[in-house]
C-alpha cells in the first residue's frame, strides 16, 4: 500500500472517530426510535386510562379525550410522514446521522466499469445491499444521510410491511418516500421509473446469523441463492443492479 494510501486511510478514520456526543446521540436514539413500539403504546394506554378515570364533571376529562383521539389520527393518518415534510426539516443533514456514520466507520469503495451510457449515481437501477443483518443497517445508513446520498445517489427504500409498526422508524422511511416490499408495490415503483434499494436477504437473513446454532459471531451471512425476485425483476423492467456489500453488518 502506498503512503498516499496509508494517509488517505488515516484521514478517514480520524474523521470517523467517535467522539462522546456521538455516543449519546446513537444510544439516545436507538432508545426512542427503536424503542417507540413499545414506548409509544404505553403513552397511549395512560392517556386512555387518564381519559376514562377522570370524573365526566372534570374539563380535563374532554382534554384527555381529544388528546388521545388527536394521537391516534396523527399515528393512523400520518400526514407528517410525507416526503415533503422531511425535505422541509432537511432531515438528511441532522447531526445525528453522522453521529451514526461515526459509529459504524461508514466509508463506501466503489469499483465499477466506467460506462458514459450509464451514470452509476443518478440512473435508475436497483441498489442490492448485502447481508441485512438483525437491522438493516446499510439499507438504513445508505438512503437517509446526505453524506451517504452523495456516494449512492438518491434511492427510495424498499421496507417490509412491519416497519409500520415502529412508529418514528415508520416516520423516516415515510420522509424517505420508502417502498412496501410487497410485489406489486415494488414493481410499481420500477414502473414509474423510481430508483430503489433493497436487501434481498430479507427477514431470512435475519435469522441466518449468529447467534443460530452453527453460526459463530464473525460469520457474514449472505442468501442470494434462492432469491431470484429482484432480478426477474430487473431483466422485466431493463434496469441494472448494483451489488452492495457491507462489511460487518452481521456483527451489529
Amino acid at each position: 500500500m502506498s503512503s498516499s494510501e496509508n494517509e488517505k486511510r488515516g484521514q478517514l478514520s480520524k474523521e470517523n472517530e467517535l467522539s462522546v456526543i456521538d455516543s449519546i446521540l446513537v444510544t439516545g436514539s436507538s432508545l426512542f426510535i427503536v424503542g417507540s413500539v413499545f414506548w409509544v403504546p404505553l403513552l397511549f394506554i395512560k392517556i386512555y386510562k387518564k381519559w376514562k378515570q377522570t370524573p365526566k364533571e372534570d374539563k380535563r376529562r374532554a382534554y384527555y379525550r381529544i388528546l388521545f383521539l388527536s394521537l391516534l389520527a396523527v399515528c393512523v393518518i400520518g400526514p407528517h410522514r410525507k416526503p415533503w415534510v422531511g425535505k422541509m426539516l432537511n432531515f438528511r443533514k441532522w447531526r445525528l446521522w453522522k453521529a451514526w456514520l461515526n459509529f459504524v466507520s461508514f466509508q463506501v469503495i466503489s469499483e465499477h466499469i466506467q460506462d458514459s451510457a450509464f451514470d452509476l449515481k443518478n440512473d435508475q437501477a436497483i441498489l442490492a445491499m448485502s447481508p441485512h443483518g438483525i437491522v438493516p443497517f446499510a439499507l438504513g445508513l445508505g438512503f437517509i444521510p446526505q453524506e451517504a446520498l452523495d456516494k449512492f445517489g438518491p434511492f427510495r427504500p424498499v421496507v417490509a410491511s412491519a416497519t409500520r409498526f415502529f412508529p418514528f422508524v415508520r416516520t423516516l422511511i415515510g420522509w424517505g418516500d420508502g417502498v412496501d416490499a410487497s410485489r406489486s408495490n415494488v414493481h410499481r415503483a420500477l414502473a414509474d421509473g423510481s430508483r430503489i434499494g433493497l436487501a434481498p436477504g430479507g427477514i431470512s437473513e435475519m435469522f441466518e446469523g449468529y447467534p443460530k446454532k452453527g453460526r459463530q459471531p464473525n460469520d457474514e451471512c449472505v442468501l442470494l441463492a434462492s432469491r431470484k425476485g429482484f432480478i426477474r425483476m430487473a431483466l422485466e423492467h431493463g434496469v441494472p443492479v448494483i451489488p452492495i456489500y457491507c462489511f460487518g453488518s452481521s456483527k451489529m
